[in-house]
């Protein structure tokens, strides 16, 4: 017994899993990256409550030549 109009394909439906953090693709975050995270929360929200603008530093992007390589690509 299926799903479909005729009754085919799964017989339950599929659940995706969800993801209740903000971290993606498996990342793992060190003791460090963790307290630096917590710091810069608490600055914002210190920032906003005293009425002052948040500043939040540049993301820094290296080119994709320097983020990916292929196997015959040499510097």
């Amino acid at each position: 017994m299926g799903l479909g109009e005729g009754l085919q394909g799964f017989s339950k439906p599929i659940f995706v899993p969800t993801q209740n953090d903000a971290r993606w693709l498996g990342y793992k975050p060190t003791r460090e990256d963790v307290k630096r995270m917590c710091k810069e929360r608490r600055a914002k929200r210190l920032a906003r409550m005293a009425g002052k603008k948040v500043v939040e530093p540049p993301l820094i992007c290296p080119p994709l030549s320097e983020t990916f390589y292929s196997m015959g690509f040499k510097h």
